[in-house]
């Protein structure tokens, strides 16, 4: 059954990227049937990429007030049905909206998925599966652009989709025969009034991005986007501060390792997602690439995911795991 509840997890990760890729390599055959503005079908990617951002704290919440299994299954639940109303929107902007909820389920499953297994292994052995769950994030950045670009020469754009609803699916089912039921953990409620200012806030900070580009930094919309959200990111923070149960305890920032933690985390962002996501459109739509060439050239931007997870959990008998993580960024960079 453990074996069963870390294949439920890596399936639940490889959901992750697959949303990435898959939209990413789908965009101009979206923006060929179903027309849309530039900024319609920039909220095709960054509506997913930004609730599933803004979520995922409030799911980790979720997951101690509701329990991590209960959580999991509605999350997996959200994100199926809104992928199967993806493949049916009549237009790019009803796309964008589902991306929003399939961003909310995806960060449901995720968090409920890591909090599941994190108190099932120590040491090594906790180094070994997260290099496994690497690997499946490798899987799904590597071979996603392929199976997208593979599906659009034999169908139409619906199908990447469905696809990818049928795997989330399988997860489902997975956890529903493999991972016990748990009682929850935690007392109280969510902080609402915590996620709603961080995820309004960071919604018109996107919307800013977006904007500023067709309509310059100086015009109305962009400015009172920033303004607004700068607003609430103040406001989020003097809710954080008096919350007796907050969604992110603020003093966390006051630790070193935990500040280097975030700042790990967010560099692939600028480092690698970026070019997974930005890349497929520049081969399709400028160099005229057909879908499936563009996912065979992203391919080799991401294959090395498929085995440096695991050399990595091998290189930490030896090596400290600030040590790699520097060295990665290093190389990232260059």
């Amino acid at each position: 059954m453990l074996t069963l509840q870390v294949l439920a997890a890596c399936l639940t990760g490889l959901l992750i990227p697959l949303c990435f890729t898959g939209p990413a390599v789908v965009l101009p055959a979206l923006a060929a049937e179903l027309r849309g503005s530039a900024t319609a079908l920039n909220w095709v990617i960054n509506a997913y990429i930004l609730s599933y951002g803004s979520a995922m704290m409030v799911a980790g919440s979720l997951t101690d007030v509701l329990g991590r299994r209960r959580v999991w299954l509605a999350g997996l639940a959200l994100f199926c049905a809104a992928t199967l109303a993806i493949a049916v929107a009549p237009s790019v902007a009803w796309i964008a909206a589902l991306r929003l909820l399939q961003g909310l389920g995806g960060a449901a499953a995720f968090a409920a998925a890591m909090s599941s297994l994190a108190p099932l292994f120590r040491g090594a052995a906790r180094n070994r599966v997260m290099s496994v769950l690497g690997t499946t994030f490798g899987l799904g950045l590597a071979f996603g652009p392929l199976a997208a670009g593979a599906m659009l020469e034999l169908a139409r754009w619906p199908a990447v989709f469905y696809a990818t609803a049928a795997l989330g699916g399988g997860g489902m089912l997975l956890v529903w025969t493999s991972v016990p039921a748990d009682a929850p953990c935690g007392k109280g409620r969510p902080d609402w009034p915590g996620a709603i200012s961080f995820s309004v806030a960071l919604a018109l900070l996107t919307l800013a991005m977006l904007l500023a580009p067709e309509h310059g930094w100086r015009s109305g919309g962009v400015l009172l986007s920033i303004t607004a959200s700068v607003l609430l990111f103040f406001i989020f923070i003097r809710i954080e501060r008096r919350t007796a149960q907050p969604m992110l305890d603020l003093t966390l920032f006051r630790q070193r390792r935990f500040v280097a933690v975030q700042v790990l985390a967010a560099s692939p962002a600028f480092l690698f997602i970026v070019l997974i996501v930005m890349l497929p459109g520049r081969f399709i739509g400028i160099d005229h690439m057909s879908a499936l060439a563009a996912g065979r050239l992203m391919t080799a931007l991401a294959a090395p995911l498929l085995l440096v997870p695991m050399l990595a959990a091998l290189l930490l008998r030896w090596f400290e795991p600030a040590t790699l993580c520097a060295a990665g960024l290093l190389l990232a960079a260059a």
